[in-house]
């Protein structure tokens, strides 16, 4: 799941890199108005804003004679504190998705750091999977303000077309001029261009597309006392192209699956049709401010978080006193296995055992708390029904009494007949929850109550000075 959430982060990074870097994008009849942006703005390079971004796309895919449909919605908002002096910035928002009309909402925080030896660090959070990521952007300190310096040449050599309203307007209580700009493909990857690819890059992602066939058309609010831009609205036109190859282009990456098991889903990829239609992106920044900005310095508890994480997949899924590691975003659990039992199924989000007769199981699963579905009351039904078509006839309820954890009293479910007994429950922890199954068949446990009491003991979190 992060690895998804990453990438998809990394998408949605570039897009919105892509409309800002349109944000200082021409040639304009008003050479006075123009002249004086083109001054203020080279001198205020540090800036705050409050950001909003709506991504919508339709995707059609036609694969082993199906046709698919599918829908992508994206609104961000943020607000922005970028300082030159030195690099430094720091983001906060939410993110909401739609996709094939599931609806996902998501706390996101970005923050920038300058290495002592000028590389840059990103940091970022995304709620969806409640877990902090860091990497290098692939650029140094020189790097980037040679590109912020790009980013602010005099607007005739970045706009393709400018015009300003012949009146002025009020806006929030300022007069403002009004400019309509447009700025071409060519010239938001020739400023952008790098910078997008270090994106994909430190995501472990290397993909290949061009901007030709872009324009962002976008209209400036300059306030007349001091010259400067106080609100920015633009649009992203000839998207589906691009996004119909980042797609593909993803989607073929799936060839570097072991043959074994990779080599059917590639001859599927190779016959997919996939048709994206209809792509559009809009962003407005508002309340722009100038000057220095006291950006916060990325906190030792998100360095520890990664750190934390660096160090489980060294551990990988077992400590050194026997038990198990359970691991969701920022929760992290320590799962016991019972004396003598032996493991049946381990993953990073699931864990298995069974007794040596197989005649009883504990499963543990752990998921973020936004999985619309109740994971444990699916894998019930699967067994009800294997159950059932066997001839045994099952009975359901709930436990009498709250099931005590660890992690407070939760409720208890059972179903089974004579000689079988399921008994579930599902543990709410931070921003995952945790859902225990126990099965047993050979009376080893005298109810669900018994069965539960014995899963969860001994289930605690793991922090990182466990392990460190």
């Amino acid at each position: 799941m992060g690895t998804k959430t990453t990438r998809f982060a990394a998408l949605v990074m570039v897009l919105s890199v892509i409309c800002s870097g349109t944000a200082g994008c021409g040639k304009m009849t008003q050479e006075k108005l123009i002249e004086k942006m083109d001054e203020v703005i080279a001198g205020n390079p540090s800036t705050y804003a409050e950001i909003s971004m709506d991504l919508n796309s339709s995707y059609k895919m036609g694969i082993m004679g199906m046709d698919v449909s599918m829908g992508l919605e994206v609104n961000m908002d943020m607000k922005s504190w970028v300082d030159m002096e030195p690099l430094a910035s720091y983001s906060e928002g939410t993110m909401h998705i739609n996709v094939m009309e599931q609806e996902f909402d998501s706390d996101i925080k970005t923050y920038l750091e300058t290495a002592d030896d000028g590389g840059i660090t990103a940091y970022s959070y995304t709620g969806m999977t409640d877990e902090w990521v860091s990497s290098d952007s692939g650029m140094t300190i020189d790097e980037y303000k040679e590109m912020n310096a790009i980013a602010q040449r005099p607007m005739n050599e970045r706009f393709s077309s400018i015009t300003m309203e012949e009146e002025t307007t009020e806006l929030d209580g300022k007069e403002v001029y009004v400019l309509h700009l447009t700025c071409s493909g060519e010239t938001i990857e020739a400023m952008m261009g790098e910078y997008i690819d270090n994106v994909f890059v430190s995501q472990g992602m290397n993909f290949d597309f061009s901007m030709d066939g872009l324009t962002a058309p976008a209209v400036y609010y300059v306030d007349t006392e001091t010259f400067l831009p106080v609100q920015i609205e633009m649009t992203i036109d000839g998207m589906d192209n691009i996004v119909n190859d980042l797609i593909k282009q993803e989607l073929g990456n799936m060839d570097e699956i072991p043959l074994e098991t990779g080599e059917g889903i590639v001859e599927i990829i190779e016959e997919m049709d996939i048709a994206v239609e209809g792509t559009t992106c809009s962003m407005v920044m508002k309340n722009i401010g100038y000057g220095p900005q006291e950006v916060p310095a990325v906190p030792e508890e998100v360095k520890e978080a990664i750190a934390f994480t660096a160090a489980l997949e060294e551990l990988g899924t077992t400590l050194e006193d026997g038990s198990y590691v359970l691991h969701s975003g920022s929760t992290v659990l320590r799962v016991p296995m019972p004396a003598g039992w032996v493991e049946q199924g381990i993953s990073e989000g699931s864990l298995s055992f069974a007794n040596p007769e197989g005649t009883s199981m504990l499963t543990y699963t752990i998921i973020p708390e936004f999985y619309e579905g109740d994971y444990t009351s699916e894998l019930v039904a699967f067994y009800d029904d294997l159950f059932t078509s066997m001839g045994m006839t099952l009975e359901s309820g709930q436990l009498e009494q709250k099931l005590m954890t660890e992690f407070g009293e939760v409720d208890g479910q059972w179903t089974g007949t004579d000689g079988l007994i399921i008994a579930y429950t599902t543990v709410p922890i931070d921003s995952s929850d945790l859902y225990v199954l126990a099965m047993d068949m050979g009376g080893n446990w005298p109810d669900a109550s018994k069965a539960l009491t014995e899963a969860m003991d001994g289930v605690r979190m793991l922090t990182y000075e466990d392990i460190k």
